[in-house]
């Protein structure tokens, strides 16, 4: 291998370096947007469009859950969700809870009795207006359709049990 020697050398191989961490730093940056970070783009005190046919200030509180048929790691939430619905069913949940999914109406309803889901759901729901860029993703959102708090991907056990804790009452 030959080291540069001229100060032209030089500078031509600091160039390139400074070319490959620029391009670096772009594509982490592109993937990480496309893959979806730990919040997404979501802020907590930013306001949230309600689902269609939703009314934020039906509830001091809701628990927006926002799956989608064939989604693996939503398939993989699915007994944290039942044991939020048992919570609220026992009045045990701050919250209400409302799932929202982009799939039609009749598969909606297929996918949730096969997970013996039984909370409100809002089917055909264009995740985007309610700023969701994946799933699974949950949304605490106040009465005024203000974002509390933000849980986006499948959640490892401590979250998970830290989640319950801060919505049973």
């Amino acid at each position: 291998m030959k080291f540069p020697t001229s100060f032209k050398d030089k500078l031509e191989v600091i160039t390139n370096i400074l070319i490959i961490v620029v391009v670096l730093v772009v594509g982490g940056t592109y993937v990480k947007s496309r893959v979806g970070g730990h919040d997404g783009n979501l802020s907590p005190g930013e306001k949230i469009n309600a689902p269609q046919g939703y009314n934020w200030h039906d509830h001091p509180q809701t628990l927006v859950v926002a799956v989608r048929q064939g989604c693996i790691y939503c398939e993989r939430s699915y007994p944290l969700y039942r044991r939020l619905e048992g919570l609220e069913h026992d009045s045990r949940l701050k919250a209400h809870m409302l799932i929202v999914m982009p799939d039609d109406p009749a598969n909606a309803a297929a996918l949730l009795t096969s997970q013996g889901i039984v909370s409100q759901s809002v089917p055909n729901t264009t995740l985007s207006d309610i700023k969701v860029s994946g799933t699974p993703t949950l949304l605490l959102v106040d009465a005024n359709g203000r974002l509390l708090q933000s849980w986006v991907g499948e959640l490892d056990v401590s979250k998970a049990e830290a989640l319950v804790a801060q919505l049973r009452r």
